[in-house]
């Protein structure tokens, strides 16, 4: 029993050590939008959908709910009480040749699109 315990440690190390590390977010271009969407991520590394997870923030038609409430200064006749709520619709998304932030799943073969990235 104790040679299987330890064959077991060993092949532990050795499946841990050659696991790939967690380097951080990638920058992506998306090269197609969605639907069909394709990001690179490198000279000739093309993802598509089946390598993709989305945030809902970044696709088409992706909606939120919001609550206002507050004192607003209408026409210069002093703050009035204001309250409102409803829902806010995103009528953007991905586009041709904008920067997206990438996480790598574990096994870095699925990646989730997080948010645009734009650089200043």
């Amino acid at each position: 029993m104790k040679k299987a315990v330890v064959e077991l440690a060993s092949m532990i190390k050795k499946s841990a050590q050659s696991a790939p590390t967690y380097e951080g977010f990638l920058i992506g271009k998306v090269l197609t939008p969605p639907p069909e969407v394709q990001i690179g991520i490198d000279e000739g590394i093309v993802l598509n959908r089946s390598h993709l997870f989305f945030s809902a923030s970044v696709l088409n038609d992706y909606q939120r709910e919001f609550e206002i409430e507050g004192d607003i200064d209408i026409l210069e006749n002093g703050y009035q009480p204001f309250k409102a709520k409803g829902k806010i619709k995103w009528t953007d998304t991905l586009k041709t040749d904008d920067l997206v932030l990438l996480v790598p799943a574990g096994n870095q073969q699925m990646y989730i699109v997080i948010e645009k990235a734009v650089e200043l």
